[in-house]
């Protein structure tokens, strides 16, 4: 989704994850993957990118010679060369299945939401939480293995969520 606007999110989100002792962000982003996490009991992660995302860019592979990456939570973790990650063509995003990584804010120019969605193997997920002892909505979910066939539906009802908050450009979506 290009022009996504980050701001707020909706306080009817915000409530809603309080409700279910999820601790809202007050980023519409965030906040609306995080809903659709508990409604729909599968994931729906999203990885942020400036507005010169090309498809091409994002790949999941192994940790290899990379030895410590910064997780949202602002902890740098050491890894192991068999932790799976994913990354764009310059440095990794996150830890696959179990928490993303800072990434600088865009510029002056909203960007561009990639949504996806994927099955990871719920051993390896639940290896690399259990080393570094990080656990999240995310690696329980994936440790436990999640629906498949949910995972559409997920991306569906998250870019509804996030549609409200684009800029109008009179662009098609």
């Amino acid at each position: 989704m290009a022009l996504v606007k980050i701001g707020p999110s909706p306080v009817l989100i915000r409530r809603r994850l309080e409700l279910c002792g999820m601790r809202a962000l007050n980023h519409n982003v965030v906040d609306a993957t995080n809903f659709v996490m508990l409604e729909l009991g599968t994931t729906a992660p999203r990885l942020r990118y400036g507005s010169n995302y090309r498809r091409q860019d994002c790949s999941c592979g192994r940790a290899g010679d990379d030895r410590e990456f910064e997780t949202l939570d602002n902890v740098k973790r050491a890894l192991d060369p068999a932790d799976l990650m994913i990354a764009d063509a310059e440095k990794p995003l996150a830890l696959a299945g179990v928490m993303g990584g800072l990434t600088p804010k865009s510029a002056n120019r909203p960007p561009v939401i990639v949504l996806e969605s994927a099955y990871f193997e719920p051993m390896t997920i639940a290896r690399t939480a259990r080393r570094l002892g990080l656990r999240s909505e995310a690696s329980y979910r994936f440790e436990r293995g999640i629906d498949r066939g949910a995972q559409a539906m997920a991306l569906m009802r998250v870019a509804e969520l996030i549609r409200p908050s684009r800029e109008r450009t009179g662009r098609p979506d």
